[in-house]
């Protein structure tokens, strides 16, 4: 129904732009045919198809970020008033799907490919649109299909020179789910945003004045930071982990380094922030995460790596032979720094970089020979490190980044954004996640519970900070995909956060301290989701179902269990039992649901006499 929806005509025929710009582009997914790039935006392309009234339809479609971090959109606008989306943020093509209704006067939809701002390109391919049936005539089951999800065995793979963790690793993270993300630094005392210093083209001497107390009310004090408040903020959120930035793109560095062209709070507050915050992770038993971003808006080199080609920058940085040097120092830093990072802190669980690319252009893999991302250094390499701040393996060979990571931290998890593929996936900011069980890879949703990342002085009222029910849609829709979550916080210049901020995280985890069952430890499946009405995760011989907003009834059938035979049902907030029944054909058929309590996650679990999967890899019916 939808016209030209592999685009392999070579143009964009019976599709209109409209916003910024598009083009058809050879691709190597699907044996060399054509794909949808949309610009780095705002793009995109709409269709007008025909369709039924009154009638159920899936959109589907393949979706793939160019740099793995920026959300693409597949949707549909125009039924009812109504419209939906289903988005990824993946390196790969990934599949995404959308479910919706047309209405009694509807006779024709819109059919639409977003990209919001990004940096990158976004692609789109093979999309279809799939007539369901009657809308009058909805299984009870809310379209969830009989399919059981047997994922594949994860196998690591290997990008220059360095594997990827195993599944035994990368189990803590999956059985964690939920995590503290904290955006903190010199941009905290202005309060408005991380890329402050970017978005204001503030010179790096002007922006280095937020470390002393000259600036008054935007002096980055520190002076109530109490990161054992944080953790115990954490824990009883129900977060396993959290995630500080040692250092953003401003290149301030919340820690000690042994790099003379550093700028570091040892300078600035005589502390080591990040000592101290390692230190009340540990001492509150929660997984450690650092941030860390490769790129320094201090050194203009990051515009102009060649001193021959400066890429546009706020700056005011232009072409200088000079700016190679410059770019050297910058790449220097960053061994000095990750070496101290990965080596003087003890045990280090995840490190989440960003800012890998190189001059705000291009993909972070892109830059990855001029990081020397891998295993080792080139020894030819036109950006060599000094030999003082080298790191050497066992038989004498440098390391590259990713080789100095793995020598002091064999176990850490990583993400893709400084050149290599990374231990798992980022999907960043956008809605709750939409589609399939993830698959491929471990992703990790990671959103701010303001509009910026860091602190942002008028987004501190009610209105600015998303509520206890929208945290709770996101982390069980990240659940049910067995993907994990990640919700970030910014705290002001003092160290403190937000009184708001922290009563909306403690009221999240007051609902997990009765529903965590459901949450930790869990595996998505054994069905696909549908979008907005149901999921399914599982943990031994337990089925939980998450009956979400859009779920119709207070009843609810599951798919045939084969040889599973159910033998409690209960609603898992309440504890209270519930009646069950299982039919010939095997479906279990729950009755009496409580969805007036708790609407947004209604959530029940169906216990059985065996281990789920020991039926789902027995029987893929």
């Amino acid at each position: 129904m939808i016209e030209n929806p592999g685009f392999e005509t070579g143009d964009l025929t019976s599709w209109r732009i409209a916003i910024g710009t598009a083009r058809i582009v050879p691709t190597p997914v699907y044996e060399g045919q054509w794909s949808l790039e949309l610009g780095t935006g705002p793009s995109s392309v709409e269709q007008i198809v025909p369709v039924r009234p009154d009638s159920r339809y899936r959109l589907e479609g393949w979706l793939r970020s160019g740099s793995g971090a920026e959300e693409v959109r597949l949707g549909v606008k125009g039924y009812s008033g109504s419209e939906k989306a289903s988005a990824s943020t993946l390196i790969a093509f990934s599949r995404v799907s959308v479910e919706f209704e047309t209405g009694s006067d509807d006779s024709h939809v819109t059919i639409f490919v977003l990209h919001p701002p990004g940096n990158t390109p976004a692609y789109a391919d093979s999309l279809s649109l799939e007539y369901l049936g009657d809308a009058a005539k909805k299984d009870d089951y809310a379209g969830v299909t009989n399919s059981i999800v047997v994922l594949p065995p994860r196998v690591p793979k290997t990008d220059q020179g360095i594997a990827q963790q195993p599944g035994d690793a990368m189990r803590w993270l999956m059985d964690a789910k939920f995590g503290m993300f904290i955006h903190w630094g010199l941009y905290a005392g202005p309060g408005r945003g991380e890329w402050y210093m970017h978005s204001a083209a503030i010179p790096p001497d002007q922006y280095r004045k937020l470390a002393s107390p000259e600036s008054g009310d935007e002096y980055f004090a520190a002076d109530r930071y109490d990161p054992g408040h944080w953790a115990e903020v954490a824990k009883a959120t129900g977060m396993k982990w959290m995630c500080l930035t040692a250092r953003h793109h401003d290149g301030f560095c919340l820690f000690d380094s042994p790099h003379p062209n550093a700028f570091t709070s040892m300078q600035t507050l005589k502390r080591d922030l990040v000592a101290e915050y390692v230190a009340a992770c540990h001492k509150a038993h929660l997984k450690v995460g650092l941030y860390y971003s490769p790129l320094s808006w201090r050194y203009p080199g990051y515009y102009d790596v060649t001193g021959t080609d400066c890429k546009k920058n706020p700056f005011g940085y232009t072409t200088d032979p000079a700016h190679k040097e410059n770019a050297r120092l910058m790449k220097e830093e960053n061994y000095a720094n990750v070496r101290r990072l990965m080596s003087a802190y003890g045990r280090i669980d995840h490190i989440f970089w960003d800012g890998g690319w190189l001059g705000e252009q291009g993909s972070d893999a892109d830059a990855a020979y001029f990081h020397e991302s891998g295993a080792f250094l080139d020894p030819k390499n036109a950006w060599p490190i000094s030999p003082e701040y080298i790191e050497r393996d066992r038989k004498g060979r440098p390391l590259g980044i990713m080789g100095l990571v793995r020598k002091h931290q064999p176990h850490v998890l990583v993400n893709p954004r400084y050149g290599w593929m990374g231990d798992y996936g980022d999907q960043e900011a956008g809605p709750p996640p939409t589609g399939p069980i993830r698959s491929s890879e471990i992703v990790q949703k990671c959103i701010s519970i303001i509009p910026t990342w860091g602190y942002f002085r008028s987004a501190t009222g009610e209105e600015s900070v998303t509520s206890r029910d929208r945290i709770i849609e996101y982390l069980v829709n990240c659940v049910v995909r067995d993907m994990v979550f990640l919700l970030n916080f910014g705290p002001d210049r003092h160290g403190q956060m937000p009184s708001i901020v922290e009563q909306h995280l403690r009221s999240v985890g007051q609902w997990l301290d009765v529903v965590g069952e459901s949450i930790y430890g869990t595996h998505g499946g054994p069905w696909q989701p549908v979008d907005g009405k149901i999921g399914f995760c599982y943990n031994g011989a337990t089925i939980y179902t998450h009956l979400l907003q859009d779920y119709d009834g207070d009843r609810l059938v599951l798919p045939p269990v084969g040889p599973l035979r159910p033998v409690r049902a209960y609603d898992v907030f309440t504890r209270k039992p519930l009646a069950f029944t299982i039919s010939r054909d095997r479906r279990v058929t729950i009755s009496g649901i409580d969805r007036k309590s708790h609407p947004i996650d209604t959530i029940v679990a169906i216990a059985f006499d065996r281990d789920v999967m020991t039926y789902a890899l027995s029987d893929t019916t």
